[in-house]
């Protein structure tokens, strides 16, 4: 659909796939160093106003120049977020940092393949087969998964003889 709408080559849409590794890979590092100076938190919700805004900006896209520049600010915004999750896990969870590392990958996997599976079955009919609309709600749901995330902060509490127990309690108490 989108290689239709914007007649892309095959070519151009490989180039398209091609990108967010590309840049996964530059901005790992400045993601690290993003999460020593601002923290945990300040990184990942940085790292999320980033790729919800490259997500909805590529719904606006009008040709391949615009839609690979909003899928590098995309991909930025994910390879802040990488590096931030372990620092979160290793902060938030020291005692099950496994079980925590195992979530956020699950939720990394299940985070890509959801939406390619479901955007021609289940979304695209909703929307009239308009992928723009589609990808746009998409988008919606991370912002409105954002919001939510940055009501909740780790507290860490009840240390006994070294013991740390933390938990995820929400600011909207």
């Amino acid at each position: 659909m989108i290689q239709r709408d914007l007649s892309l080559s095959g070519t151009e849409i490989g180039l398209l796939s091609g990108i967010p590794v590309v840049v996964f890979a530059i901005f790992a590092a400045p993601g690290s160093i993003m999460v020593a100076r601002i923290g945990v938190r300040g990184a990942l919700l940085g790292g999320l106003v980033i790729a919800v805004a490259g997500t909805l900006l590529r719904t606006g896209a009008s040709n391949a120049w615009q839609l690979y520049l909003t899928s590098v600010l995309m991909s930025v915004g994910i390879a802040i977020m990488q590096p931030s999750m372990a620092a979160a896990v290793r902060e938030w969870l020291p005692q099950r940092s496994a079980f925590g590392t195992a979530v956020y990958t699950n939720g990394l996997i299940m985070g890509e393949i959801i939406p390619v599976a479901t955007m021609l079955s289940l979304i695209l009919p909703y929307f009239d087969d308009n992928w723009r609309a589609g990808a746009r709600r998409v988008g919606d749901s991370a912002d409105c998964d954002g919001r939510s995330g940055s009501n909740v902060r780790p507290q860490i509490g009840g240390r006994r003889r070294g013991e740390t127990h933390c938990a995820v309690v929400s600011t909207m108490e």
